[in-house]
């Protein structure tokens, strides 16, 4: 880093130490007096190309506003390189970033020196240390060269091997290439130790150089190209043996840049926008803070009609990501800050309106993206809805009729459910489409869960069990239905734990699935349960039941499967413990599912999905297995019939000449064969 000598009224010229001394000591002006003094002090310990350089911290003291910044040295073609490897600020404080700790001692690598600042301010407090060095061969485990030349290959920054001194090593990245792009970044892996921490350090926009975050465990971080510096040392100050981390790095060519800031939408017929984030396709765009605005231009619009935007969000945030769509006023959707990368695919229909996206990546290296496409669409107002987030109901519960002329090829229904009280044991949805046609969806999302039911499901009465915070979406895009659509829908919150009812009967249409879940799934269902679901398909039918998961507390919750209509019926089987993708085939028309829990230990529940089909489809199936034997049969007959065919025909007439041929040659064989036909005259008389 370039610097400026203003050496005050501190006594001290700039001392330079040849490769050749093997030994020496700094110190302060007038040590070992502590007197203060007023400006800088540079000490420079030249590189030998195959010793190391120890530095040995001793006491000394260091006032509030002095400090020690001690650089690794380099020469190359004649110049000096100096790259910054600590700084000491008060009594033995060694520190990489303000909360680091003190080391004893620091390393270098073997064809690389030190130059130590010292910067003092005239003041009260002491300033005074010393610093011992020594040069050596005897380290096997030393730092790598600290400058290291990255290209679009994977470069070895450093070794996975042993190291001694805590202070670990400093190494500064550069590009191999000298037309570097202003927006090309650098991919940095660190990998796993336990024992070792490291920091990325580059510059600011000042060129200031900026502290690292120091963090331990395998990561990668991406950052500018342009100046890069790593630090890694042992994550405690005492030397001894440990293991550095392996670290490599490599340039990537991406253009992460944000792109246009602002689109309108509805002028000269353009009626759809779409919104990638920075780098598009290319994924992995960190340290990235982009702002955008979708504005509507309202020219031309037909004013017997209404304008809506319908927005598709598909994305995947990650962990410190931020991604924000609002409207002028009020918070539509925000992701930010979680445990886990968030995916998401969803739809939302709002007003038109203008429409502001916020985006913020961290500086971490891993999969993310988001695309937003914005439509805008003309709308019926007799088809019109609650659009996304313009009605929330709270906690008395509600009960709502809607109903849609048969024109109505576009609908978009959203309501949001909030039980506000303070001990919630839970709330149902029932709901209804009459007039429901293919393509038409209800969403129902929770913080646990997300369901969808498609048009053939809808037609009769369904049931949830939702959370605290619940979203009831109906949506309809493109056809229209041959009369009314009428919805229904019915919030009702629950008293006891679950909702869980002696008695359900639940009625399932030939090739419109049923959905049976247990109260609560997929959070954990109440203690002390023992709930009946009645499944009921029409005459001449039979049931199949889809056992989609089983979780349950092993050996003490359970799932029993009756057929018929009650427990007198025959057991089909019992389920506890956890169970996915099985698949029962029921001879019946009715089926009852009990489920049935203990005092304690709860789990997930159970998701079922029942399907009704006619008879004749048992019944075509056993029809096949029935064709396949009667085709084996016939074929074992026929070769029976053709074994006796070829014997009468070509086998059977010769055995009396046969016999009497060899009779040729003895009597007795003559005369057996005579006896033979003799009896054969007898049967023929008889």
């Amino acid at each position: 880093m370039d610097y400026e000598i203003k050496k005050g009224n501190c006594t001290c010229e700039e001392e330079v130490y040849e490769a050749t001394i093997e030994h020496g000591i700094i110190k302060s002006p007038h040590y070992p007096n502590s007197q203060s003094c007023d400006g800088r002090c540079v000490y420079i310990i030249l590189p030998h190309p195959n010793k190391t350089v120890s530095l040995y911290t001793s006491s000394f003291e260091i006032s509030s506003r002095a400090s020690l910044i001690v650089y690794s040295l380099l020469e190359e073609n004649g110049e000096r390189i100096r790259i910054p490897h600590a700084k000491i600020r008060r009594p033995e404080n060694y520190f990489y970033s303000f909360s680091e700790m003190s080391f004893p001692s620091f390393v270098s690598a073997k064809n690389a020196g030190f130059e130590v600042h010292f910067i003092s301010h005239r003041m009260t407090h002491f300033t005074s240390f010393k610093i011992s060095f020594d040069r050596n061969y005897e380290y096997d485990e030393v730092c790598g060269y600290p400058i290291v030349d990255i290209g679009m290959d994977e470069t070895l920054v450093q070794l996975d091997h042993a190291f001694r001194a805590a202070s670990g090593c400093v190494f500064m990245l550069r590009p191999k290439y000298p037309d570097l792009d202003e927006e090309d970044e650098m991919v940095i892996n660190i990998g796993y130790s336990i024992e070792t921490i490291a920091s990325i350090r580059t510059r600011d926009e000042n060129g200031k150089l900026t502290f690292g975050q120091l963090t331990s465990g395998p990561r990668s971080v991406v950052t500018s190209a342009h100046f890069v510096q790593i630090i890694s040392h042992k994550t405690e100050r005492t030397n001894g043996l440990y293991k550095m981390e392996k670290i490599t790095a490599k340039i990537i060519k991406r253009g992460c840049d944000c792109g246009a800031g602002e689109f309108l939408i509805g002028n000269n017929n353009q009626t759809s926008v779409s919104i990638h984030s920075p780098g598009w396709p290319d994924l992995y765009c960190p340290q990235r803070n982009c702002k955008y605005s979708i504005k509507p231009f309202n020219s031309g619009v037909d004013n017997d009609k209404m304008a809506i935007f319908e927005v598709h969000v598909k994305a995947i945030i990650g962990t410190g990501d931020s991604f924000t769509i609002a409207h002028s006023d009020e918070l539509i959707r925000s992701v930010a800050y979680k445990e886990v990368a968030e995916h998401y695919d969803t739809t939302f229909v709002v007003k038109q309106q203008t429409l502001l996206i916020s985006y913020q990546s961290e500086d971490k290296y891993y999969r993310r993206f988001f695309e937003v496409n914005v439509t805008q669409k003309m709308i019926d107002p007799d088809c019109s809805c609650n659009f996304f987030n313009d009605k929330t109901f709270s906690s008395e519960g509600k009960m709502l009729n809607l109903s849609f002329p048969a024109h109505c090829a576009y609908i978009y229904c959203h309501f949001q459910f909030k039980d506000s009280r303070s001990y919630s044991p839970g709330s149902v949805l029932d709901f209804q489409l009459k007039g429901a046609v293919e393509g038409d969806k209800v969403i129902i999302k929770d913080a646990r869960h997300e369901e969808t039911y498609q048009s053939t499901q809808l037609n009769r009465m369904n049931r949830y069990d939702v959370f605290k915070e619940s979203e009831f979406t109906f949506y309809r895009k493109h056809l229209p239905s041959e009369g009314n659509v009428e919805v229904f829908v019915n919030w009702t919150l629950t008293k006891s734990g679950g909702s869980c009812l002696s008695l359900m009967k639940l009625s399932v249409d030939v090739d419109k699935p049923l959905i049976i879940i247990s109260p609560r799934y997929p959070s954990e269902y109440a203690n002390n349960e023992k709930c009946k679901f009645l499944i009921l398909a029409p005459d001449h039918c039979r049931l199949t039941l889809s056992i989609d998961e089983i979780s349950l507390e092993n050996f003490h919750d359970f799932v029993f499967i009756y057929d018929g209509n009650s427990t007198d019926g025959k057991l089909i089987k019992r389920y506890t413990s956890h169970i996915t993708h099985e698949v029962l085939n029921i001879s019946s028309s009715s089926v009852l599912i009990m489920f049935q829990t203990d005092q304690s230990i709860s789990d997930r529940g159970f998701h079922i999905t029942a399907t009704a089909h006619y008879l004749r489809d048992l019944y075509d199936g056993d029809n096949s297995l029935t064709y396949a034997l009667i085709a084996l049969a016939l074929v074992f007959i026929i070769a029976i019939l053709l074994v006796i065919y070829v014997y009468e025909k070509y086998l059977a007439k010769d055995a009396p000449r046969i016999a009497i041929a060899h009779g040729a040659g003895g009597g007795d064989n003559f005369e057996a064969a005579r006896d033979e036909r003799n009896l054969g005259r007898d049967h023929t008389a008889l």
